[in-house]
């Protein structure tokens, strides 16, 4: 499983550090709402890029679970966001002060603690 959750996180960088997106799971280039999985995806949020990463890996059935709950523990700790709260990735995504490399960073911090 460990090998599976590396992968997962190198796709979900690859896929925010080509687009990023907040309030959506992904857009078009246009900007407009799309499915994760829509081949017209451009950009993602945390979420839309974990489900993205697994679905470009064909990890069907796998459970983002344990993924989901290693990002949470790489979260800062900011007022309005608990991070072990279910909501606690998009709460962390779409903050007003969030950006892009905010989002990136967690998940290169959880991807070293795999790699140590």
């Amino acid at each position: 499983m460990k090998d599976q959750i590396k992968k997962v996180l190198t796709r979900m960088q690859e896929l925010l550090e080509k687009g990023w997106t907040k309030g959506e799971l992904a857009r078009k280039a246009d900007q407009s709402p799309t499915c994760f999985s829509d081949h017209e995806a451009t950009c993602f949020c945390m979420i839309g890029a974990l489900e993205r990463a697994m679905y470009d890996l064909k990890y069907v059935g796998f459970s983002f679970h344990h993924t989901e709950q290693l990002l949470k523990r790489h979260l800062p700790t900011r007022k309005g966001v608990y991070r072990f709260a279910n909501a606690a990735l998009a709460q962390f995504n779409d903050a007003p002060t969030t950006k892009a490399a905010d989002v990136i960073e967690v998940v290169k911090k959880a991807l070293t603690t795999l790699t140590e």
